[in-house]
């Protein structure tokens, strides 16, 4: 959580510096690329991610055999499907042009090399490396974007600097995974067959597909319908949000494995620390939500400059819908905990058949408009989404505290997005958060009070 912070601010450095100096047109046709590559990087993953860090964290000392038999040769042939099903795509759409190919090629290689070696260090609960090739990474990408003149820095210097630093840091990974985890580690022989690990994997790579679509489609689309300066605006909104997803998502992979074992010898602790994140993410999600989008007209242009102005309605409808979508990551990695990869999967697929036509549709009225259909579909979603997940894993996650911490995220959601007095803003907002501080200081006592309730009995 440390790298990926330090990481993101340099990142949130980089977008600005790029925004300023591509142009709107320009960094919307450099995040087409990136939206590309992240859908078929997907298909090179195929779900394994997810199946090689619970399976190395229940069976450490197996490791090596597992993934020499079965996750090694499904990685490589994975691979080579995404690039294939990459050159049908664009040969059938024509979104990028040939010469761009070979740097699209050598950026989904570098996101499958990831992967995989950040899964093998994390089913061993192991993050440093992890950490500390995302920062020298980082760095690294500031600093040559800072050195190249002006002048020089087009789109085509910026993916050929980036995908020389990305392959770096995927190779060193690489080759730190093998010499820890593969080479001379404890050998035994895997208790899994190819065929259960396809199974396990498939749900995982469908979820991930579609997931991904949802997330890169509204790129695809607006290039489709609108132009790369909608890109722009729009990319200068969603890039705002990675730093919060990639943070969340690392935090949710680091402690998969722990979820995954409270989940099968202690479902009542499973339930507690669930809906303890729910109210951390909930109150805190909230809070920034308020924070950005109220302050959202003089930063954003501010930082990115007057020609991204009309970033600014994009932003304000996205940070509001990030909180949704942090909550439904909560949904996921408790379902997959519990192996219901099955489950999510159907959910994911209801998802996309219903996003996909609205996501079109909405792409014709620019960036503004797939930001708004995206926080909309965003609640709806995430509202069956909780009530499958109690339903499933039969946990009482819905109950008066929820649906207070509910009330607040809404009315303060409507508040900064619908009201325009920054005073009624402001006297509003104030009233909503004061109410959660005292609701959630008296919750405290009384939980304080039955804690000493019951040393005392326990000592008489």
């Amino acid at each position: 959580m440390f790298s990926d912070f330090f990481q993101q601010i340099i990142g949130f450095l980089v977008v600005i510096l790029l925004a300023r100096k591509l142009s709107p047109d320009g960094y919307g046709f450099y995040n087409l690329i990136l939206s590309t590559v992240t859908i078929f990087g997907v298909i090179a993953q195929f779900g394994m991610s997810t199946v090689v860090i619970r399976e190395l964290s229940l069976k450490p000392k197996k490791s090596a055999s597992f993934l020499k038999k079965f996750v090694i040769p499904f990685r490589f042939l994975s691979f080579i499907f995404s690039l294939c099903v990459f050159m049908i795509y664009n040969n059938y759409t024509s979104t990028i042009e040939n010469h761009w190919i070979i740097y699209l090629m050598l950026m989904i290689l570098n996101i499958s090399l990831w992967d995989f070696s950040e899964s093998i260090a994390f089913g061993h609960e192991v993050t440093r490396f992890s950490s500390i090739l995302n920062v020298i990474t980082s760095i690294l990408w500031l600093t040559a974007i800072l050195l190249v003149p002006e002048k020089m820095l087009n789109v085509h210097a910026v993916v050929i600097i980036y995908c020389f630093l990305h392959f770096i840091k995927a190779f060193s990974y690489l080759i730190i995974v093998t010499k820890n985890f593969i080479i001379g580690y404890n050998e035994q022989e895997s208790y899994l067959g190819g065929k259960k690990i396809l199974k396990m994997s498939l749900p995982y790579v469908w979820l991930l597909i579609l997931v991904t679509l949802s997330n890169q489609l509204p790129f695809q689309f607006l290039n489709l319908n609108s132009n790369h300066t909608e890109i722009g605006f729009y990319s200068v909104g969603f890039k705002l949000m990675i730093p919060i997803s990639i943070a969340v998502g690392t935090g949710f992979k680091a402690v998969f494995p722990a979820l995954t074992r409270l989940y099968s010898i202690n479902k009542k602790e499973f339930q507690n620390k669930i809906k303890l994140a729910f109210d951390f993410i909930i109150i805190f999600g909230t809070l920034i939500a308020i924070i950005t989008s109220t302050t959202s007209h003089y930063w954003i242009p501010f930082l990115f400059g007057e020609n991204y102005i009309e970033s600014i309605t994009v932003f304000n409808f996205l940070i509001w819908f990030s909180v949704f979508s942090i909550l439904d990551s909560l949904l996921s990695n408790g379902l997959s905990a519990a192996y219901k990869e099955q489950t999510l999967a159907l959910i994911a697929t209801i998802d996309v058949v219903i996003i996909i036509p609205f996501l079109y549709y909405a792409s014709n009225y620019g960036a503004n408009g797939l930001a708004i259909i995206k926080l909309i579909l965003g609640a709806i979603f995430f509202l069956y989404h909780l009530i499958i997940f109690v339903r499933v894993l039969k946990v009482k996650i819905i109950d008066l505290n929820f649906i207070l911490l509910i009330s607040f995220y809404l009315l303060s959601l409507l508040t900064c997005l619908l009201v325009s007095s920054i005073f009624l803003k402001l006297l509003f907002l104030s009233f909503f958060v004061l109410f959660v501080i005292m609701y959630k200081k008296t919750e405290i006592s009384l939980l304080r009070n039955q804690i000493i309730k019951k040393i005392k009995n326990f000592t008489e």
